[in-house]
Order: C-alpha cells, then sequence, then structure tokens
C-alpha cells in the first residue's frame, strides 16, 4: 500500500488496523525528516494514491460498510467524497492533474468495474470504459490505463488497454501476463510485472494509445 509521492520526499501508507489486513490508518511520511502525519479519514483506509502535485492523497475507505472514494488535501484537512455507489464497492485508482479522481465502481462479481471519472468542482462523473479493471492516469492526463482478462486465451492471459480521458472505445496494446501495471513517471510508457518470484519486469509504449513491442527492463 505504500506510495511515494511524485517528488519523491514523501511516503503514503498504511499503517494496518491488526494483522493481515490492508485497511488501516493513512499516514504521509517525511523521509527527510521522518516524521508522520496521521490524516483523518471517515473509517479504515486503503489504497493510497498521490495527486500530481502532491498536496492531496486519495484512498478508498469503507466507513459506511461499503469502499467509497476520497481525498483529502494534507495542508487544509479538507476531505472530499465521491457520489457513493448504492451497494457496490467505488475504489479510487487515480487522481489527475486537472483534479479529477478515478474511480473504479466494482460490478457483482467483484472483480471487474465501471471505470469513471469524477470532477470534484462540479460534482459530475464520466463513464470511461466498463467490465475492466482501471489501474491509474497518465501524468499528462491524456490516458486512462485499464487491465482486463483476454477472453479468447482460456481466462489466463490478460490485457492492457488504453481509453483517452475525453472519451473513446478502450484499445488493446498488450496481451500476456500483466503484474501491477502503471504509467512511468514522464507517461511515455507503461510499466508492469511478467514474474514476481524472481521479479521480471517490462515496458510498453504508450505511443498515442497504439501501444508497441514490450521491452524488457531491469529489476530494481
Amino acid at each position: 500500500n505504500a506510495q511515494l509521492s511524485p517528488d519523491g520526499r514523501r511516503v503514503a501508507f498504511v499503517r494496518p488496523e491488526w494483522s493481515g489486513t490492508v485497511l488501516g490508518e493513512l499516514m504521509p511520511l517525511d523521509r527527510e525528516t521522518g516524521h508522520t502525519q496521521r490524516v483523518e479519514t471517515p473509517g479504515l483506509a486503503s489504497a493510497p494514491c498521490w495527486s500530481p502535485d502532491g498536496k492531496r492523497v486519495g484512498y478508498s475507505s469503507r466507513a459506511t460498510g461499503f469502499f467509497q472514494a476520497y481525498a483529502t488535501d494534507l495542508e487544509s484537512g479538507r476531505t472530499i467524497q465521491a457520489p457513493p455507489s448504492p451497494g457496490r464497492h467505488a475504489m479510487l485508482r487515480a487522481l489527475s492533474t486537472s483534479g479529477e479522481y478515478l474511480i473504479e465502481r466494482m460490478a457483482d462479481n467483484g472483480i471487474t468495474g465501471d471505470a469513471v471519472l469524477f470532477d470534484p468542482v462540479s460534482g459530475k462523473e464520466r463513464l470511461i470504459a466498463q467490465g475492466v479493471n482501471a489501474f491509474g492516469l497518465s501524468n499528462d492526463g491524456k490516458w486512462v490505463g485499464f487491465r482486463s482478462l483476454d477472453d479468447g486465451a482460456g481466462g489466463s492471459a490478460m490485457r492492457i488497454l488504453l481509453a483517452p480521458t475525453e472519451g473513446g472505445e478502450p484499445r488493446a496494446i498488450f496481451q500476456g501476463t500483466v503484474l501491477s501495471p502503471m504509467f512511468a513517471s514522464d507517461s511515455s510508457r507503461i510499466l508492469f510485472m511478467t514474474r514476481q518470484v524472481p521479479p521480471q519486469f517490462s515496458s510498453i509504449a504508450v505511443n498515442n494509445g497504439l501501444g508497441g513491442p514490450p521491452e524488457p527492463r531491469s529489476g530494481r
């Protein structure tokens, strides 16, 4: 659950409430001073993520019994919740440069969901894709990344898909083993693991949503 801030100076992590859980107190840590700051959240938090400017931390919390999406300004302490999904989990996946929340509203199968972008200023949201797992937003604000099962490969292979944030059908740019995908800091590539033990990493170019050949990367 630990996430490094965009400037590399702080780490947001969850201090588990009890052993064996990924839920707990949200704690940003200053790497230079070692000082930790406890963020007041509506309930136990999970899966923190930073805004690109490093001023806000987004997370999911299930104070009501279902996970809902929140973001807290670290200076003011102000917290804004996305509209709840009655009877459904709403998992926050990323915060955009323009302030939007990338949210995955989980389907009844508990595996995939509907990816939406919520604007906390207007209070409105836009549907981006259905039946996917959203993993992030490119730092330039142009692309939403998804991971989904490849139904034509016997249920074992995954696909990486991209969709423009302004709207459009997701396009598959990779098929194979995909673990923990994320956008690189310069938004030009997507990084992912193809094996956990021993770790093996690969990357693929965004290439204006068209992808490209995967390239191996050293594990470090």
